[in-house]
């Protein structure tokens, strides 16, 4: 006891102690978080991916069933007893009799052996048709790995948004109540009326409830962009809204001119949903060969192995037992009866097909239809950077000489206040068209198939 009280207890407190520096430490590095890592966070713990993972691994398996199921025959085994009554058969040669008694006892083990050699493209068809679900399920998992990622990149940028907002109005809270204070002190003075001091007093009591609104958007926007990334608990968004990751090659289109065909194209090429468009006509093709198949007749190897008592195949048996037989052979078979509803089956796939055809044109349609808004957004939100940034310069220059005009006595301080708002929404319109250019951005990088976001 008295070891454990002197040595026990001290290290205890000492594992204790560094394992709470260690978690310090881990949270003020996690305290700052990048888009990046936001995305990566979603990609691992999105209930949505999951599912479609999940969705994947069943066709995965369905496709190695379909090739397994006809690699061996099908081979199937019984066994039975059956009990009869006896009964004594006379058979008279004229002179003599033979008196033949019944086994009332039958034994009977058998197995039975059935391997199809032609099914009319069945077998290949069906492992075609689970291969093409596989794939399907495959581009399945990436839309929805890109429609995460996209919606956690809007909702990143819209807690960038917040976080400015927050920023700017707390340095306009500030600069009113100084405002606040150096009317109070004229009034004191008598240099200006209590409708100056009133004013003042509004102009603090508006921009407090201007920051509180603030803070309660950042607190729901930080709610949305948890509930997407499965994280919880206080961070700051640190990725620069000025800095825009552009793929190369979107990168390299936008700075060449270039008609809006070349997007299109590559959108087609690469967007999962042009992929998903061509599967289900591909698979609906697959479902019409397949019920093309009964118009061909089937072709099995057929065996089987009997071992009985009294085995049947013998006519005669003086003593019965236990005998074995076998035999092997060939089956065709061929329903003409079923060909007329074979032909109606054959019609139903083929206008499932006309309108995979239709879906298709018109998932392609909608491709270029997004790419085109998505583009014209894009380059309109660029535009808008440059305008803003040259109302920032006027209201800069502004806030200047209304300073020196203050300091000469030819403004008064209300002047300043207002100058000094209009900088900082200035300043706040040039943050909010830079987060608005990262959602265009990543939109139209989305549009394109060009996210970066894997199926991996």
């Amino acid at each position: 006891m008295n070891k454990f009280f002197t040595r026990g207890i001290p290290r205890l407190c000492g594992l204790t102690l560094i394992n709470l520096l260690c978690t310090t430490a881990v949270f003020a590095q996690s305290s700052e978080l990048e888009v990046d890592e936001a995305v990566k966070a979603a990609l691992s713990s999105d209930g949505r991916i999951e599912s479609s993972l999940a969705r994947l691994a069943a066709s995965r398996a369905s496709v190695d069933e379909q090739k397994k199921r006809n690699m061996i025959p099908s081979l199937s085994l019984s066994a039975g007893y059956t009990r009869l009554s006896h009964v004594s058969s006379a058979i008279d040669f004229g002179a003599t009799s033979v008196v033949l008694e019944s086994d009332d006892n039958i034994f009977t083990l058998s197995s039975d052996l059935s391997y199809p050699l032609f099914s009319g493209f069945r077998v290949q068809e069906a492992i075609r048709l689970a291969s093409l679900q596989e794939r399907s399920s495959e581009v399945y998992a990436a839309m929805m790995r890109r429609a995460v990622a996209f919606e956690v990149r809007r909702a990143y940028w819209e807690v960038v948004r917040a976080e400015k907002n927050v920023d700017m109005l707390k340095e306009n809270l500030e600069i009113t109540e100084r405002n606040l204070d150096i009317t109070r002190r004229k009034f004191e003075e008598g240099t200006v009326l209590n409708a100056d001091l009133l004013e003042a007093r509004m102009r603090r009591d508006q921009a407090e409830m201007e920051m509180g609104d603030a803070g309660a958007s950042l607190d729901i926007a930080r709610i949305n962009l948890n509930a997407l990334t499965g994280m919880d608990g206080e961070y700051t968004a640190a990725s620069d809204p000025a800095v825009l990751n552009l793929q190369g090659e979107v990168k390299k289109m936008l700075s060449e001119p270039g008609d809006v065909s070349q997007f299109g194209a590559l959108a087609l090429k690469l967007r999962p949903e042009a992929q998903s468009a061509a599967l289900s006509k591909a698979m609906a093709e697959t479902v019409r060969s397949l019920a093309e198949a009964p118009l061909y007749p089937s072709l099995r190897l057929t065996g089987n192995y009997t071992f009985a008592n009294p085995n049947s195949r013998y006519m005669f048996q003086s003593d019965p037992e236990f005998e074995g037989t076998w035999n092997i052979g060939l089956s065709l078979s061929y329903d003409l009866g079923g060909v007329p509803a074979q032909l109606a089956a054959i019609e139903e796939k083929t206008q499932d097909i006309r309108k995979a055809e239709a879906e298709q044109r018109r998932q392609e349609e909608l491709i270029m239809q997004d790419v085109r808004t998505c583009l014209v957004r894009y380059r309109r939100s660029r535009e808008d950077i440059d305008l803003v940034s040259r109302m920032l310069a006027q209201a800069e220059e502004k806030e200047r000489v209304t300073g020196e005009q203050v300091a000469n006595g030819t403004a008064a301080p209300v002047d300043l206040l207002e100058a000094s708002v209009a900088r900082l929404k200035s300043e706040y319109l040039i943050v909010n068209r830079q987060i608005d250019l990262q959602i265009r951005t990543a939109d139209l990088q989305r549009s394109l198939g060009m996210d970066g976001i894997s199926l991996e």
